[in-house]
């Protein structure tokens, strides 16, 4: 079984966290699991994928795209001169407010995962009780949405596994390291590096950092970090 999703939007709108979850679960029920993000560094309006690649045999990459999930027709008219998008879904005038939980609901019906495994992961990923409320009726839309798959992943196939992007592997080494100082630029490829380490930036027994990403010229904080110590 081998089988990729795509989700397509603006900068802005959370592209990147609904996959994450997304590759998180996928890796929990054991199945190998590739992400593949594509990032516009800039703050609104330009195009983000996350493409996830699943299989029940080992990692793969490809130019096809089983689903293509987009927010807008940008998305499909950008990524189409790029990719070869097999089943498109533009939901530019969904009903809904978050319309990356949108594409959630889709992508575990594709996959014919049970929604209460995914009601779960919401639950534990959102505090506050106003979003998650509009996370769970966003997600119950898309859901109903899709009416049948040719895939089944309901059942978790072996013990669970991790999946870790890139930066945050990045992060954890550096904290493992002793990292005493971080500054950082946002909104760029880097900015999930905040992130991993913003959880490290208190006074503690074991590790701590001194962090700030507020700054634009990051290079101007970190080389008088020196000086202020």
């Amino acid at each position: 079984m081998k089988v990729s999703i795509a989700f397509s939007g603006p900068a802005w709108t959370w592209v990147n966290t609904a996959w994450l979850l997304l590759g998180n679960l996928l890796s929990s029920k054991w199945y190998h699991v590739l992400g593949d993000k594509e990032y516009a560094s800039i703050i609104k309006w330009d195009n983000n994928n996350f493409i996830i690649y699943v299989s029940d045999q080992n990692l793969f990459i490809s130019k096809k795209l089983d689903y293509f999930l987009a927010q807008d027709d940008y998305s499909v008219s950008k990524n189409e001169k790029i990719y070869d998008l097999k089943n498109i879904h533009n939901f530019k005038s969904c009903d809904c407010k978050y319309k990356n939980t949108f594409s959630f609901g889709a992508s575990i019906k594709i996959l014919w995962i049970d929604i209460q495994e995914w009601i779960d992961l919401i639950h534990k990923t959102f505090w506050s009780k106003p979003t998650l409320d509009q996370n769970l009726i966003d997600l119950q839309k898309w859901y109903d949405y899709i009416s049948n798959s040719d895939f089944d992943l309901s059942s978790n196939i072996a013990d669970p596994k991790e999946f870790k992007f890139w930066n945050q592997i990045i992060g954890e080494w550096a904290i493992a390291s002793w990292l005493e100082w971080y500054s950082a630029y946002p909104m760029t490829p880097a900015s999930s590096l905040i992130d991993v380490i913003v959880p490290y930036s208190v006074i503690s027994t074991d590790k701590s950092v001194i962090s700030n990403w507020k700054w634009e010229i990051s290079w101007d904080l970190s080389t008088g970090s020196r000086w202020q110590a």
